[in-house]
């Protein structure tokens, strides 16, 4: 199992300092200490406004029921 960086960390996304205090608020550092990573986690956000025949889109959906 591979681990999270928890301080000092060197992101290459350029606005993770001004959104590191989200992990505070969702008090995710004990997670990484105890060496979560989330890989192999599916997350899925349902968002009606979504168009999921749009060409971009399409290939990263799957219908379920």
């Amino acid at each position: 199992m591979s681990t999270c960086p928890t301080e000092g960390a060197s992101f290459a996304d350029p606005y993770n300092d001004a959104q590191a205090w989200v992990y505070g608020l969702v008090n995710v550092r004990p997670a990484w200490e105890a060496g979560w990573t989330g890989a192999g986690v599916q997350v899925v956000f349902n968002d009606d406004g979504l168009s999921t025949s749009h060409p971009d889109l399409s290939s990263k959906f799957t219908t379920v029921g």
